[in-house]
């Protein structure tokens, strides 16, 4: 949560101190995320890792972890993108800004399907289907907002495909044999 909550910081903090004009702080922040990013992984990490136990199968003496375990590493392979192509196109404002904007759309979806769940729908496949439709409706939101920019409009595409990669695999059960 110290971790999430700090990131979440530096994403709120970020465009207001590039507004207000003080670039030297705004670099100093984006430096200390270099350290920050690391840290938010191994915390998702150590934590699923801790979790993993309430998940595991036993079949013939042999350990089998299901394939629900995709989801906390799900958001860190959408994070970590954002982030890596926010940080190689950090001198393009267009490419880095929409980056980090995806970033952030990261944490909408477990919050919010958490709210909906509790809050809202008990039901947790609705509940879930409910949350994905809305990341949806947002990415493309964004894309036709920003559809007569010039530079940048491949960012927020990339994303919805990832996501719609990543949820295919969660819905419809694909195996793969790796994982």
């Amino acid at each position: 949560a110290t971790m999430i909550s700090l990131w979440i910081f530096a994403l709120i903090a970020q465009p207001i101190l590039i507004r207000k004009k003080k670039l030297t702080l705004h670099k100093f922040i984006g430096k200390l995320t270099y350290i920050l990013m690391p840290l938010l992984f191994l915390s998702v990490i150590l934590l699923t890792h801790y979790r993993i136990q309430d998940h595991v199968l036993i079949v013939n003496n042999e350990k089998l972890y299901g394939p629900h375990l995709i989801v906390p590493f799900k958001d860190l392979l959408i994070l970590g993108t954002a982030y890596i192509i926010a940080i190689v196109y950090r001198h393009d404002i267009n490419i880095h800004a929409r980056a980090m904007v995806a970033t952030g759309i990261t944490f909408i979806e477990p919050a919010l399907i958490r709210f909906i769940r509790y809050a809202l729908i008990k039901d947790l496949t609705i509940s879930s289907l409910c949350t994905i439709a809305m990341v949806y409706l947002l990415l493309i939101g964004l894309m036709i907002l920003e559809r007569k920019q010039k530079r940048g409009r491949w960012v927020f595409p990339l994303f919805l495909g990832l996501y719609l990669i990543i949820h295919s695999i969660l819905i419809f059960h694909i195996r793969i044999g790796i994982w």
